[in-house]
């Protein structure tokens, strides 16, 4: 009989796998210059860096590094029902809110 941890223990496995190929391939990419990252701060390629791009590359990569890192463990119930992921901490919601935010104001502000 298939034991459902062990089917549990490959997936987890393989998901991390996958990310890190994924991850790799982006990486390389970049590398390679076929993603430019040259303007990913800038809202025009000779102007200063806009700190609410800053911000909100910050609160999402810190975001998603975070939950993956939480959805490695997954939350089983005691009585033996149906396993789920971790809910964010609401702190998690108001800064990337926050982030947002700061990100549409300056964006207001540099359009106005």
């Amino acid at each position: 009989m298939i034991d459902p941890g062990q089917v549990a223990a490959f997936l987890k496995t393989g998901l991390i796998v996958w990310f890190a190929l994924l991850a790799g391939a982006v990486a390389l990419k970049m590398l390679q210059g076929e993603i430019r990252m040259d303007g990913i701060f800038r809202p025009q390629p000779n102007a200063p860096m806009a700190p609410e791009r800053v911000a909100m590359f910050v609160a999402s990569f810190g975001l998603v590094a975070f939950y993956f890192l939480q959805g490695m463990t997954p939350v089983c119930p005691a009585d033996g029902g149906a396993c789920s992921m971790p809910d964010l901490p609401e702190g998690f919601l108001t800064a990337f809110g926050g982030a947002n935010a700061v990100y549409i104001a300056g964006k207001l502000m540099r359009s106005g």
